[in-house]
């Protein structure tokens, strides 16, 4: 892990009051994260690089939890609610196209109320 800067709590979690730190983890399957770290994970808000996309927002145990934008390469972008690396809750999908949809997901799938 290459770790750079200094300890900033109130950047990444002001309430809680174990050491974070901003670093960048190079995790086995080639992909970059940078951002909050707490114990050798990301912890609050940090980027995630990815192949196919890029995630940006709060995580929990290096996956994407909380709110967040996820821009794919196919130029599709989501900015909403994220469960354990999953679309969960509301949120806005919006396609390439400009076509878009707002409203429920559950599970990365549109459910529920939208339009």
């Amino acid at each position: 892990m290459n770790t750079r800067g200094s300890t900033q709590t109130s950047l990444c979690d002001p309430l809680e009051s174990t050491v974070v730190e901003y670093a960048e983890i190079r995790l086995a399957n080639g992909e970059v994260m940078r951002g909050c770290v707490r114990k050798g994970e990301a912890e609050g808000l940090a980027v995630l690089r990815m192949p196919r996309r890029e995630y940006a927002g709060q995580h929990r145990n290096c996956i994407a939890h909380g709110v967040g934008v996820c821009k794919f390469k196919s130029r599709n972008v989501f900015l909403g609610q994220h469960c354990d690396g999953l679309r969960n809750g509301v949120g806005v999908y919006e396609f390439a196209s400009g076509a878009y949809y707002s409203g429920q997901h559950h599970n990365d799938m549109r459910h529920g109320y939208g339009v």
